[in-house]
């Protein structure tokens, strides 16, 4: 309800979890009920095998198809490292972008993602939406940052709890 009251463009899921429960429904709410062409963007951290903490051989393979499917419906998926970029599937290629640990390399520039535009040449407002926790190790503040660096068109809205909250 969130993405269909704020008018939201574009959604970010982190980590494979979130990747495997969020990124179809919200693909599926918005092309069908909502009739938008919501961006979604998938990041990952980890590789997503190392989230999968069942011992069940059925469970792991559930969570691994439907983590694919996930990230075939982004639009764009950033990853950490070369290694996670190059296990993609070669089709994913084209939409793929390396971001790299900032804690590790803190002056490194992101690399650059593609424009998400509106079909529409009259449209002029770009709002961003960050789902996930509130905590220094998420780099909120960073997107403020980066925030800043866009045109005045673009918003962002956190939708989160933990320590950076207020």
């Amino acid at each position: 309800s969130y993405v269909k009251q704020a008018d939201i463009d574009v959604v970010v899921v982190n980590q494979a979890f979130a990747i495997c429960v969020f990124c179809i429904p919200i693909y599926l709410f918005s092309r069908f009920l909502l009739h938008k062409d919501l961006k979604l963007v998938a990041f990952e951290r980890l590789d997503p095998r190392a989230a999968v903490t069942s011992n069940n051989p059925i469970a792991k393979t559930l969570f691994l198809a439907l983590y694919n499917l996930s990230v075939r419906i982004c639009n764009v998926y950033c990853a950490n490292s070369i290694e996670q970029l190059l296990s993609l599937d070669k089709k994913m290629h084209r939409k793929a972008f390396l971001i790299r640990n900032t804690f590790e390399h803190p002056c490194e520039a992101l690399t650059p993602a593609p424009s998400f535009r509106k079909n529409n040449s009259n449209y002029s407002n770009h709002r961003l939406l960050w789902v996930g926790r509130l905590e220094k190790i998420k780099r909120p503040l960073l997107a403020l940052h980066l925030l800043k660096a866009l045109p005045s068109s673009y918003t962002l809205t956190f939708y989160g709890d933990g320590q950076y909250k207020d």
